[in-house]
Parts: C-alpha cells; structure tokens; sequence
C-alpha cells in the first residue's frame, strides 16, 4: 500500500521515466510469453525488492543492470528437539558487491510434497562466508523450530539488485536433513 501511494507522490516526469522504462524490463508470462509490465506495476515491483533487501526506494526509473549467475547448491538443516542448524549452500563464496541474497523458504512440509509455489515467504537477506550461508535465525525468526525429521523445507535464492531493485532468477532446493 505504501509504494501505491508512493505512485501517487512522484512528480510527472519520474512517473514518465517509469513508462519509458517499461521496455528494459519484459518478463516472462507462466505461457512462456514476452510481457512488459505498466510504469506503476515496475515501480512498485522494483521497489518492493528494494524495501525487501533493506535498500533505499528510488523515485525515478533506473537503468537495468545485469545480474551475475548465482545460484543455491544444496541446504541441509538439522533437525533434534527442532530445528538446530539450517545451512545453505551457494554458487559463490561470497554476494557480488551490489547485491543481496534474498531468500525464500517454505514452512517444513511432509515428505513427499513437491508443489509449494505458493508456501514460498521471504525469511531475509544474509551474506555468504565461504559458500554457505547461515540461514537458521532468519528461517526460525519466520518460522518456529519445529520440524520432525519426516519434514522438508524447500529453499529459493535469488541475487538483487541493491541500486536498481531488479531480481535474478530464483534457483531453489530441497533441504536434506542432516
């Protein structure tokens, strides 16, 4: 509601660049079609990744950047009394200046159950040491600890741009338990 608002508070020109840019923007649709977003829908997309990732809105439309290949390996969490480690690792050793690791995951769900679209929330953004990140706090702050070791949480990672608020493609798991 805020970044619709938000829409309301630009001056002409910055809701013009925002038209404009539409263009340096397409998606893909679910049908595998190329589509463009309106002025609004990008501004308030770009700037909800932005808020997101703890980064700054931006009132004009920004140039598009292009997002390095970032991707998640494997997450394994550790389950006992609960949830006791939750690690995930990544493509990179570490996030590309510029960017954040925004991540994703699903509450734990039984065994077997592959279709979670729409379980996916948004746990935080965290730094990779080494390759692997540390995801127990944010997941647990989201989520609770309880798992059984019957469980699994599905994971997606995607790299965002902290200047322009564009997303890389999400690349996802399964987290094994440990």
């Amino acid at each position: 509601g805020a970044l619709s608002t938000g829409w309301g508070g630009l001056t002409e020109p910055q809701r013009q660049s925002w038209a404009a840019a539409t263009v340096n923007f397409p998606y893909t649709d679910i049908f595998g079609d190329k589509k463009e977003l309106d002025g609004k829908s990008l501004y308030i997309k770009l700037n909800s990744n932005l808020a997101n990732v703890g980064s700054p809105s931006i009132a004009a439309a920004p140039a598009p950047v292009g997002i390095p290949a970032f991707g998640v390996d494997s997450a394994l969490v550790t389950v006992g009394a609960g949830i006791e480690a939750f690690d995930i690792n990544v493509s990179a050793d570490t996030v590309p200046a510029g960017f954040a690791l925004a991540i994703y995951a699903t509450p734990p769900v039984k065994a077997g159950v592959s279709f979670v679209k729409n379980r996916f929330r948004f746990i935080g953004t965290a730094a990779a040491t080494l390759g692997v990140v540390n995801a127990l706090a944010l997941y647990t702050a989201r989520f609770g600890t309880e798992m059984t070791s019957s469980q699994s949480i599905h994971v997606r990672v995607a790299l965002v741009s902290t200047t322009s608020g564009q997303m890389g493609v999400p690349t996802g798991v399964i987290a094994e338990n440990a």
